[in-house]
């Protein structure tokens, strides 16, 4: 019983610093995803990505003949 409440002693003390990181980073990083994000639907062709997808594919398939 004592091993495990030294192990969460000592989790303890390693996850605060982490809890502390995420908190400061929560806003940059979901800015930075969302970013990313909306590059990634401007840059990318939807037409490949929408060919993939059934019953939706069907709208160019008739579009390219």
């Amino acid at each position: 019983m004592d091993s495990l409440l030294a192990n969460i002693k000592y989790s303890r003390a390693a996850i605060i610093p982490l809890m502390s990181f995420a908190k400061k980073w929560r806003r940059p990083a979901t800015a930075w995803t969302i970013t990313a994000g909306m590059l990634f639907v401007y840059i990318t062709d939807w037409k490949t990505i929408c060919t993939r997808i059934p019953f939706y594919n069907r709208k160019f398939l008739d579009s390219d003949k």
